[in-house]
């Protein structure tokens, strides 16, 4: 674990919204290619991390998104409002 969360934090906020973005849009995607158990190692790092946005869009965005209709809805899209 302790490998992602060094490399989404070297990222910046860029990379922890792209990979908010990986996860919630293309989860099956992830899976295959990491693995269940990678994937979910995964997730629970960004989460972790996440717990230091509680009050930034990209936290909203990850907690929210899959409560709400959408389409393929990236971070950008979706703080504009276009969920479709």
């Amino acid at each position: 674990m302790l490998n992602y969360e060094q490399k989404i934090r070297k990222g910046g906020y860029n990379r922890i919204v792209r990979i908010a973005e990986n996860i919630l849009l293309r989860p099956n995607d992830n899976k295959f290619l990491l693995g269940e158990e990678k994937f979910n190692t995964l997730v629970k790092t960004l989460e972790k991390i996440l717990e230091e946005y509680k009050h930034d869009e990209i936290y909203k965005y990850y907690y929210e998104l899959n409560n709400q209709e959408h389409g393929f809805c990236n971070f950008e899209r979706w703080k504009l409002g276009l969920l479709f």
